[in-house]
């Protein structure tokens, strides 16, 4: 593959549509991880476990990108989101968890 060829892939690939959805979920759990732990929902310690989490997505899909010459499946883009929703459940019921009063 030319270094033309090489461009044109990666630049594919970011506007890849499976890729972009990932992506664009990631950014979301980003921005909700951040704001619970502004407004004390979760803790540094919760956060950064979170963080930790989707950047595992996101290594992941970077992996599967690379793998597939710039873009994903739809068996490694329901994979990502998979492991994106159980992240997800995760800061709600830590949030959830952290609201609880204690007795």
């Amino acid at each position: 593959m030319g270094l033309a060829e090489s461009a044109h892939a990666e630049k594919f690939s970011k506007k890849h549509p499976r890729r972009a959805e990932v992506n664009r979920n990631v950014r979301r759990e980003k921005k909700e991880i951040n704001r619970d732990e502004k407004s004390g929902k979760i803790t540094k310690q919760q956060a950064d476990a979170d963080r930790a989490n989707l950047k595992n997505v996101k290594n992941q899909e970077h992996a599967d990108v690379k793998a597939n010459g710039g873009s994903l499946t739809k068996d490694q883009q329901k994979a990502d989101n998979q492991a994106l929703r159980n992240n997800q459940n995760q800061i709600n019921q830590q949030v959830q968890g952290n609201s609880q009063p204690s007795n």
